[in-house]
């Protein structure tokens, strides 16, 4: 109903919901299920904050679902809804706006439960942040007009891209089945090109062109990206011919449109004409 947006309903089912949670749990309270109840109603407190528009009781919201997922763990460390209760009390705190205390929560879920199916959705959150991050600094490397400030902020940008691109490098390897592993490789790679790192880009991106599967538009981003690469680094014989392939394999994706804007360049003249007197 929320996602119909009828929120007055979608709140009034939430508030019924945690009603029933909590007789339950008052009038059952040493039941095998009761750990999956108080789950419940942590995870019924972040759905409600999703929906408060007032900041300060939104905050509170948030705050009081954090407050059960803590107990959750502390109570039932060995349950399976311990790491969901990690989980969902790092994006609490991601959707409160602390995102270094949620990046904290995420990292303990990452040591504290190395098993967890979860893993894999926090190495992309904490990828994200990084990246996010690197964006941050570089707008205010932008910014700068002094000399040293713009150095400074320069190198704050590389290493925040590089620590992007290293974490989003790590599900793949990891869970290479995973929905999300082609995507984070791709995004390492444009992280290492944003920092400097054209050889391991290259690398990530290779690697994504290889395990992702029905899924053309993102191959053909990866494919774009290396030719965009090598054009970078001054190699444009191959860059023409990942931009070339781009157009034959996929021609119909708005990364192939790039592609022949690409080739039309001046760079490309040479191999261009090349290439039409050898047909």
């Amino acid at each position: 109903h929320r996602g119909l947006e009828q929120v007055s309903l979608a709140r009034r089912e939430i508030a019924q919901g945690r009603k029933v949670l909590e007789e339950a749990v008052r009038d059952y309270p040493n039941t095998e299920t009761r750990v999956q109840a108080d789950y419940l109603l942590a995870d019924l407190d972040l759905e409600f904050a999703n929906d408060v528009k007032d900041e300060t009781m939104r905050k509170r919201k948030y705050l009081d679902s954090i407050n059960r997922f803590k107990d959750i763990i502390l109570t039932y460390p060995d349950s399976p809804y311990a790491p969901k209760a990690q989980y969902k009390m790092a994006l609490a705190f991601e959707k409160m706006g602390d995102i270094d205390q949620a990046c904290e929560e995420y990292v303990r879920l990452s040591y504290t439960y190395p098993d967890s199916d979860l893993i894999a959705e926090t190495i992309a959150r904490l990828g994200n942040y990084f990246a996010a991050k690197g964006k941050e600094m570089e707008a205010k490397t932008n910014e700068q007009t002094e000399k040293r400030e713009k150095e400074k902020y320069g190198v704050l940008t590389t290493n925040m891209f590089r620590t992007a691109a290293d974490v989003f490098s790590r599900l793949s390897p990891r869970f290479p089945t995973h929905q999300l592993a082609g995507k984070t490789m791709v995004i390492s790679g444009q992280c290492y090109y944003r920092c400097g790192e054209h050889e391991k880009a290259i690398d990530a991106l290779d690697g994504a062109i290889k395990i992702i599967k029905d899924d053309n538009d993102l191959i053909a981003e990866a494919i774009y990206w290396k030719g965009d690469i090598y054009k970078k680094m001054g190699n444009f014989e191959k860059a023409y011919r990942q931009f070339k392939q781009l157009t034959w394999d996929y021609p119909s994706t708005k990364w192939a449109k790039f592609a022949r804007g690409q080739l039309l360049q001046p760079d490309f003249k040479t191999i261009v004409d090349k290439d039409a007197a050898s047909e």
